[in-house]
């Protein structure tokens, strides 16, 4: 009878327990089931909110670049270029009033390109052709007969330096060549009389061994005074202490560190010459394109501070690992400035052609604009309405830019007008009124 009851009583705790685990499975799928159906909501309330217009430009509302400051100062942020058809749009009073402000677009062609690395670049004078001008020896500046800018030729005198220390070893020099005369007028003599038999061997030999004592002491004495300009610089006739700085390359002067009547140690820097006909380009390529760059390739560089500009040339070092420290694999390209435009230590961008690939955009160079830092084009997508896109732009050839992301072959870029358009989506204009600007240029026309 017990065991009966015992038996009864497992069975009915058994239920209740598959009866909570029951609920609480069901209490599980009601929360998930109510997760779900907020995020559809919000989805659903997020595209409804693409989807509204501004009814005064005629554009949906979150691409609105006039109403929505917000939308065009993120297009300068933007890492890669924003989904086609989702960039700010700018629409002008009338298909005619975009014709009288003399807005023009073309369809962007296409090109074979190259595949390419990026990397962060810095100018820097060629080191094979600088030169840093100093004087080991110290001393007192008396003249400096060149400045910043001036073009100098190999073998001119820049200027001259007055050195105690000159003039002490060029006198120890002195005295050790007039050593060196004695000791061997007195060899000679001593061989004669050995000829006659008149002085012995060993007189001979002692005569010989001073001879080539006093040598070496003037040698050292002239490789200790040559030492002191290591090409540089070098003695001269003018005064013991008087020490002519002279060029050794063709170039410009680019720094002059010093002033006459200075008085200077033997670390000091007193002139750089550099030939500013070819600039290195110091090159920092991330880890993991690090194996695809090689020697001789070419190397295609833009700055920050001259945004229109490029440069061509190739790559003519590349280190043998990453460094630790940026884990950048650092290399060097080499460029040609025939027209003086570059300076050394400027930032940039540096694009590497690795290998050919397939085609990519051809646009003209015109069409290219600057918000914000970024690359921006504008794409015509209706007679009065313009999409503002961030692009990554290639290597220029023939005053066409290749586009490598924003732009598809076929899509109308804008070139003529392209700076008005520009205005309506940079902070300084956003808010002027897009219609009210147009209008006025057309007036005026």
């Amino acid at each position: 009878m017990k065991l009966s009851l015992a038996i009864r009583y497992v069975v009915v705790l058994g239920g209740l327990v598959l009866l909570g685990c029951a609920a609480s499975e069901s209490r599980e799928e009601i929360e998930r089931a109510a997760g779900e159906e907020d995020s559809a909501v919000e989805a659903s309330a997020e595209e409804g909110a693409h989807d509204e217009e501004c009814t005064e430009h005629r554009v949906p509302e979150m691409q609105c670049a006039i109403c929505l400051p917000s939308v065009a100062e993120a297009l300068g942020e933007a890492e890669l270029a924003p989904s086609l058809g989702r960039g700010p749009l700018v629409r002008l009073a009338s298909t005619d009033a975009a014709r009288k402000a003399g807005v023009r677009a073309v369809p962007a062609g296409s090109a074979m390109a190259s595949a390419v690395v990026r990397a962060l670049a810095e100018t820097d004078f060629d080191g094979d052709r600088f030169a840093r001008i100093s004087c080991a020896a110290g001393g007192t500046v008396q003249s400096l007969d060149v400045d910043l800018g001036d073009r100098v030729r190999k073998g001119m005198t820049l200027g001259v330096v007055r050195s105690a220390e000159i003039a002490r070893l060029r006198a120890e020099a002195d005295a050790a060549a007039a050593e060196e005369e004695a000791a061997a007028a007195e060899a000679g003599r001593a061989r004669r009389l050995r000829a006659d038999s008149l002085v012995s061997e060993r007189e001979v030999l002692e005569a010989e061994r001073d001879l080539a004592v006093a040598s070496a002491s003037r040698a050292s004495a002239e490789e200790r005074l040559a030492s002191l300009g290591a090409g540089q610089a070098r003695a001269t006739k003018g005064g013991f202490d008087r020490l002519d700085l002279v060029s050794p390359i063709d170039g410009v002067v680019v720094a002059r560190e010093v002033r006459p009547g200075q008085v200077i140690d033997g670390e000091e820097t007193i002139l750089e010459i550099a030939d500013t006909r070819r600039f290195w380009i110091h090159l920092d390529i991330a880890e993991q394109d690090a194996a695809f760059v090689r020697v001789g390739q070419r190397a295609h560089l833009s700055l920050d501070a001259m945004p229109a500009a490029r440069w061509s040339g190739e790559v003519i070092a590349v280190a043998g690992g990453i460094d630790p420290g940026s884990r950048k694999l650092r290399a060097r390209a080499l460029v040609e400035d025939p027209d003086g435009m570059l300076k050394a230590n400027i930032f940039g961008t540096a694009v590497i052609e690795v290998e050919s690939s397939g085609c990519v955009s051809s646009i003209p160079r015109e069409a290219v604009q600057h918000v914000e830092d970024r690359a921006v084009v504008f794409v015509r997508m209706e007679e009065d309405l313009y999409e503002a896109r961030a692009v990554s732009p290639g290597p220029m050839r023939g005053g066409r830019v290749e586009l490598f992301a924003g732009v598809a072959p076929g899509e109308e870029v804008v070139t003529d007008g392209a700076f008005l358009l520009k205005t309506h989506i940079s902070k300084g204009s956003i808010g002027a009124g897009c219609c009210d600007v147009v209008e006025t240029l057309g007036r005026r026309r």
